[in-house]
């Protein structure tokens, strides 16, 4: 289990859920700082959104997501967007949350053309589409994929996926591994060049600095489960973090200052199965280093909560691959929904590529939507409905897996020349074990036919007893 981030604030139990992965802080000044910190930039460059949560879907009469606020990238001066929430009735250090994290110059406008041109090429004609649940609404009556089949919005997977029923890797009894699923296997091999440099030179190294946490969190196991992920095996380090020093957080009466010359910091480790849990040093601090009476909390032990951002840079390094898999949707319009199967204290990185790399004009648009928020501008309006009008080239990090989230549909979906392709990268549970988990499988089917074994033979000493009686 991970250990629980405790404060004294009397507020009732999160809804929706408590995460920290890509970030909290005191105050909205702190969450400013944190993002400053991380990516270099300066206060003009990076735009805060506080959103806030309702019940009220954003939805139209069929069910399906609908855009009731649209964000928009201001300009070539604004770099990052974030959007975040408060807590209802904290003032702890963890009273403000980052719910999304938007890079708008993540990728290369290079790399992004070419590599939307070779999808484009490629997934329609050789890759078949997934049949996923969130196409439709309930009713399986929308027609947000287009009216002609033909030529309708689709989804592609490539990579490694959790079998939900068996709670494994799909590949796991397979002989010839094929993770990008496509007939030609000249272009199956292009596409595998494309995602390793797309990971190993923009997107990895942007995931580990605008969002730490959940960047070394998904790299944790992949020494275990080298097999289950997406690019090729390049300078991985690992830290051993069984040999830490020290106790699990500072005794009472320890003060924050005390614990920065060591160069270490408090790591949660209780057993195998845990060992994505990342903690910073604010979460390892005991309880009463987190005084009542001081509302605004901004400060531990005389130390500004910005400072504590740096001591991500003491942590073991740790350099990976945190994703096994990505979905691609291509003019496809994704339903209210949650990504369950994804690893916990993670985060999904969705990269848009558009045909249009301003998109402002555009007059057929497909938004990124988180249907269960609404901004703090909206006023006495309670539904919810925040849509990110993602640019060519962006970057967004957020938690899928806690956040329900969407897609809008567009009026005029073709695949063949889709007016937004998304590469949703992900990292699935479970995917643990050497050969795509097959040790793991063959260590349970001895111990059944072991037990099966037992069981007949006992079942025969019975009825030779029954017999000789």
């Amino acid at each position: 289990m991970l250990r629980e981030i405790k404060c004294s604030c009397q507020a009732a139990a999160d809804k929706p859920a408590f995460y920290t992965q890509l970030g909290a802080a005191p105050s909205e000044d702190e969450i400013l700082n944190i993002i400053q910190i991380r990516t270099g930039y300066s206060k003009e460059q990076i735009e805060l959104k506080e959103i806030i949560h309702t019940h009220n879907k954003g939805i139209n009469s069929d069910g399906c997501p609908r855009a009731n606020c649209i964000i928009r990238r201001s300009g070539d001066q604004e770099k990052v967007l974030a959007l975040f929430r408060k807590r209802p009735g904290h003032v702890c250090h963890f009273s403000h949350l980052i719910v999304s994290l938007v890079v708008w110059d993540g990728i290369s406008k290079e790399k992004s053309n070419e590599l939307r041109s070779f999808l484009m090429l490629t997934l329609p004609y050789e890759a078949t589409p997934l049949d996923r649940g969130c196409g439709k609404n309930k009713k399986k009556s929308c027609m947000c994929q287009g009216f002609i089949c033909a030529i309708s919005g689709k989804s592609y997977a490539i990579g490694c996926q959790r079998d939900w029923r068996r709670d494994r890797c799909k590949f796991c009894r397979s002989k010839h591994v094929d993770k990008y699923g496509l007939s030609n296997t000249e272009h199956g091999k292009q596409l595998a060049n494309y995602i390793h440099n797309l990971l190993s030179e923009e997107l990895s190294p942007l995931m580990n600095k605008t969002a730490p946490d959940a960047y070394y969190n998904m790299c944790l196991t992949e020494a275990s489960s080298t097999d289950c992920r997406l690019g090729q095996v390049e300078n991985l380090t690992v830290p051993d973090l069984s040999s830490s020093d020290g106790p699990l957080s500072p005794v009472e009466g320890q003060t924050f200052s005390q614990l920065i010359p060591t160069g270490k910091c408090n790591t949660c480790l209780t057993e195998a199965s845990s060992m994505d849990c990342r903690q910073c040093p604010v979460e390892s601090l005991s309880v009463p280093l987190l005084s009542s009476s001081n509302s605004q909390f901004s400060s531990i032990e005389g130390e500004p909560f910005s400072q504590l951002e740096p001591l991500y840079n003491q942590l073991p390094p740790v350099t990976g691959r945190p994703f096994t898999g990505a979905a691609i949707p291509m003019d496809f319009s994704t339903h209210l929904h949650k990504d369950v199967n994804n690893i916990k204290n993670g985060c999904t990185a969705v990269v848009t590529l558009t045909n249009d790399v301003g998109n402002d004009n555009a007059s057929d648009e497909q938004f990124h939507v988180l249907p269960c928020y609404k901004l703090n501008t909206q006023g006495s309006s309670t539904t919810g409905g925040v849509a990110l009008a993602l640019t060519h080239g962006s970057v967004l990090f957020e938690v899928a897996r806690l956040e329900t989230h969407a897609s809008t549909a567009l009026r005029y979906p073709n695949v063949y020349n889709p007016t937004r392709i998304s590469m949703v990268f992900y990292q699935h549970r479970g995917l643990v074990g050497q050969q795509h988990g097959s040790d793991k499988y063959l260590r349970r089917s001895a111990q059944k036919k072991y037990i099966k074994y037992i069981i007949e033979l006992s079942n025969g000493n019975s009825c030779k007893e029954a017999n000789g009686s």
